[in-house]
């Protein structure tokens, strides 16, 4: 057994443990119920919260060494790292002094957090992931496997950075002394995404819940093989980039007005996908001649009541008439008033319509693009008889907080679930 070496000043709180081969630094704090792995470094003045994990191998709080390219231009005090509660770091991570980090943040194996760095709570840090000094990462975001964060950028609440996404802040090729003053990291706004591999330019800034779709475009120049991505239009700004000052014809990114053609409606890939069975059951419906019922519809709702664990399911013509025929038994009708979604299929206000009823309006919650409900109850009036929420795009409107609305006020609940047949 190799004994690891704890200096007489750092303090280890109640059921904390320490592997061996580690070094346990001047003035450290560690807090209560840690877990320390074998060949852990925990340098001067380090703070470590409560019941958190250190695998193997993995440096916590060592000081920045510049170099004279670097883009640290100076020497900095710093103060300790900071390491919430709850933490995870997984093996041969590197956290240098100045960094702070929130409760329950994950760092995966092999990650490395410069200085000056920031994380908000619940975020995730994926393998192999870089994040370069001063920078902002805000709560529950999730950076995966093998990108890079350059310096001075920002990332906002609930960003997701997929695997291989690369930042720059340096428009110049050569290490030059005039690099220093064109510094500029990336922003991405909440609840922004950028997709695997792309590539950011300095100064770009991705908007709130902003999508990078990026793909690859060649140039050449001057003997240079230039490999570029050209980032989708969902930006708050997107300015023309001088991708390398020292090229003799330098290249620019731009954003081109129509780059594809986005059907409405295309149903062909799914039509692809199932077509020797569809294809069969349409041969025997016409084989059989039973166009209205028969054994293929009542396939059709056994499957569909067990799917959706159901105690029925009853097929109708449309989700339109499946939406009327439920305001029909209810017995709602002229003077009465549904509340629905603002953001729908014009079937969910027209049956309501259609029934002689007055539908009334709530607006989504931008996020989810379903009924906000915290804006439902003040919808209702004496003259509400029901609240129809439509569940879009696979995702379920809160239909706990909806339910609770239409209790408090004794209200019929007519989901409208065209769109998300056996989402939870």
């Amino acid at each position: 057994m190799t004994l690891s070496s704890i200096h007489p000043t750092a303090v280890l709180g109640e059921g904390t443990t320490v592997g061996e081969a580690c070094v346990v630094g001047e003035n450290v704090r560690v807090g209560t119920g840690c877990r320390i792995g074998h060949g852990v470094v925990l340098h001067a003045d380090t703070r470590i919260g409560n019941q958190v994990r250190i695998d193997d191998h993995s440096s916590l709080g060592k000081r920045p060494m510049r170099a004279a390219n670097s883009a640290v231009t100076r020497d900095q005090e710093l103060p300790p790292l900071a390491l919430g509660d709850l933490g995870i770091v997984g093996s041969g991570v590197v956290l240098y002094r100045g960094a702070s980090i929130a409760e329950k943040v994950l760092l995966a194996d092999l990650c490395t957090v410069r200085e000056q760095v920031t994380i908000g709570r619940g975020t995730i840090v994926g393998r192999g992931v870089t994040i370069e000094n001063a920078c902002t990462i805000g709560r529950y975001c999730k950076l995966e496997s093998e990108c890079y964060i350059t310096a001075y950028s920002t990332l906002e609440d609930r960003v997701f950075i997929a695997p291989g996404v690369v930042t720059s802040n340096d428009n110049f090729v050569g290490r030059t002394a005039e690099r220093f003053k064109h510094f500029k990291g990336v922003t991405v706004r909440r609840g922004g995404r950028v997709g695997a591999g792309a590539v950011l330019l300095p100064g770009v800034t991705v908007g709130e819940d902003g999508l990078v779709a990026a793909w690859s475009d060649r140039a050449r120049s001057k003997g240079w093989d230039v490999s570029l991505k050209i980032l989708g239009p969902h930006f708050d700004e997107l300015d023309r980039k001088l991708l390398a000052s020292e090229l003799a014809t330098y290249l620019l990114v731009t954003v081109p007005e129509s780059t594809m053609s986005v059907p409405l409606l295309d149903l062909r890939a799914q039509y692809a996908d199932i077509k020797a069975e569809l294809d069969q059951a349409v041969h025997r419906v016409l084989e059989s001649t039973r166009f209205i019922g028969g054994p293929e519809v009542a396939g059709l709702e056994e499957e569909v009541a067990r799917y959706c664990r159901s105690a029925h399911a009853i097929g109708c013509a449309s989700g339109t008439d499946a939406l009327l025929l439920a305001l029909r038994v209810l017995d709602i009708g002229p003077g009465d008033e549904v509340v629905t979604s603002a953001f729908s299929f014009f079937a969910s206000a027209g049956t309501i319509a259609n029934v002689g009823a007055r539908p009334v309006f709530v607006d989504i919650d931008p996020r989810a693009f379903n009924l906000d409900p915290h804006r439902l109850e003040a919808a209702i009036t004496p003259a509400t008889k029901a609240v129809m929420p439509v569940h879009l795009f696979g995702q379920c409107c809160d239909l706990t907080a909806v339910q609770a609305v239409c209790d408090k006020h004794q209200l019929w609940l007519i989901e409208d679930a065209a769109q998300a047949i056996g989402s939870e």
